[in-house]
């Protein structure tokens, strides 16, 4: 008697094997941008409660001091590096054995040239720190030889319209009063922001890139400036570069603000010292009344510069 024997296969043809993968490559490639847009979405929920905490704490200084910190406090009798606004927040972030470190520098001839300052300077905060801005990490050098650093950060103060010096391609942080918030020495309160403390910006991001790599720009609206820096350190600086950023540059001090429909000019228009992000689509700001905003990278050019000056009689809302 014959008996027949059914032969059974024990694993997977070269051809099931290879539609499985292209099947699971597929799901992959489907649900990957899915993961990227949420982890992108937490990461900005987390920038907005840092910007959100930083607003919180601004306001907490004005209410005690009947006005915003400065910008970046620099004593007239000397060239020394100034201490910036984010150092007047450390209390109100839970950092107040660090501001009292630092609080004799803050209004010393020496500044942050004081070695007990630049000791502390290059500490890494969180609170200052987007967590979509990959490139703010480790120091900034801001003395020959390396030996005072401050840490990277994300975020600064609106300075407003900036006057550029054609010539050497500079802008004049130091000298000239803001039309902003925060700038050099500032003491801006309340009552001196006429266009609405929900109508003007009081900080926003700005994205550390690398010179020859500018970051993306909002409002597209900044004049070339190629000797500029694009770094950014919560501490503060010399002249303001690391500290405050401009909505809008205009040629000189002698052309009126108004006159904005000439002011966005320049084939490379840069934004480092503008105000930029890697958040897809635009940045994240702080209004003077502590809300938060996106703000588009299409927003239109007059109504961005609107929102950085605090008194230009065209009370903007963000759009």
């Amino acid at each position: 008697m014959l008996h027949k024997f059914s032969s059974r296969r024990l694993g997977f043809t070269l051809v099931e094997v290879l539609v499985v993968i292209a099947i699971i490559g597929a799901l992959v490639a489907l649900l990957l941008p899915a993961v990227q847009m949420a982890r992108e979405a937490a990461r900005r929920a987390n920038c907005q409660s840092r910007l959100k905490q930083i607003g919180l704490a601004l306001q907490g200084y004005a209410d005690a001091n009947k006005s915003f910190c400065s910008g970046l406090t620099v004593k007239k009798s000397t060239s020394r590096c100034g201490t910036g606004w984010a150092v007047h927040c450390l209390p109100h972030i839970e950092q107040s054995a660090l501001y009292n470190l630092m609080r004799p520098q803050i209004y010393s001839d020496e500044g942050l040239f004081s070695w007990n300052a630049a000791n502390k300077a290059h500490v890494r905060l969180k609170a200052f720190i987007c967590p979509s801005d990959n490139k703010a990490k480790g120091n900034i050098q801001y003395f020959s030889g390396g030996s005072h650093q401050m840490h990277r950060a994300s975020y600064i103060g609106n300075y407003g319209l900036a006057s550029v010096d054609p010539y050497k391609h500079t802008v004049f942080y130091s000298t000239h009063e803001g039309s902003g918030v925060l700038f050099s020495n500032s003491a801006i309160g309340f009552k001196h922001i006429t266009d609405g403390a929900a109508n003007t910006f009081l900080v926003g991001e700005r994205h550390n890139k690398s010179v020859s790599n500018p970051a993306p720009k909002v409002g597209h609206d900044l004049y070339d400036l190629p000797n500029s820096g694009g770094d950014t350190a919560w501490a503060g600086a010399g002249n303001g570069d690391y500290t405050f950023a401009a909505t809008a540059a205009y040629s000189s001090p002698e052309v009126a603000p108004q006159n904005l429909g000439i002011v966005f000019y320049g084939p490379n228009r840069d934004g480092r010292v503008g105000f930029s992000s890697q958040h897809p689509g635009g940045a994240q700001f702080t209004m003077c009344d502590g809300s938060v905003h996106f703000v588009s990278e299409q927003i239109e050019d007059t109504v961005y510069t609107f929102l950085g000056i605090r008194r230009d009689g065209y009370p903007t809302q963000v759009p």
